[in-house]
């Protein structure tokens, strides 16, 4: 099976490979690669295929990050913790915030909730007290009741929608 035939629009000019072949020397944004890879080479400072040509997997690999640095970063990362210590445990001590996670199950199972108890837990600031010391408990009971009027209005006001039913009390 013979490998693919790309064309590429950016030409910038002759280059010598390493086995002395002569050939378009080509920018880095127009190569026929995946975007991460584009973005990576980009941000190392590669701009044309010539500057790539001459070096080997170690200098490819500057900027790269080890396995046991990429753990350490992961399991030192904040986490939202969901209050209910198993599913905390079973999670490695959270959700960790910018990553997926996904909750499967069942309907009536509960994961609906345990995505409305996270997004609330992420709101509340890492110790239960920010480093400003302006977290205040009765603050944020204002505004859960407020939120609570709020969705109870709107349900008053739409017959199909049961407030009550969904867990809401006035």
């Amino acid at each position: 099976m013979e490998a693919p035939i790309y064309t590429v629009a950016q030409n910038v000019g002759p280059s010598v490979s390493p086995s002395g072949n002569v050939g378009p020397r080509q920018e880095v944004i127009s190569l026929p690669i995946a975007p991460t890879v584009r973005s990576k080479l980009l941000a190392c400072g590669f701009r044309t295929t010539a500057e790539l040509e001459t070096l080997g997997p170690i200098d490819l690999s500057k900027g790269a990050r080890s396995a046991s640095e990429l753990y350490s970063i992961q399991k030192n990362a904040k986490k939202v913790v969901s209050f209910c210590a198993d599913l905390d445990r079973i999670l490695g001590g959270g959700v960790q915030p910018g990553h997926v996670t996904e909750f499967c199950g069942v309907p009536g199972v509960g994961k609906t909730q345990l995505c409305i108890q996270l997004a609330v837990d992420v709101q509340i600031p890492p110790t239960f007290g920010d480093t400003e010391g302006s977290f205040m408990v009765e603050r944020a009971h204002d505004i859960a009741t407020a939120a609570v009027k709020h969705i109870n209005n709107i349900a008053s006001k739409k017959p199909h929608l049961d407030a009550e039913g969904a867990g809401l009390s006035k």
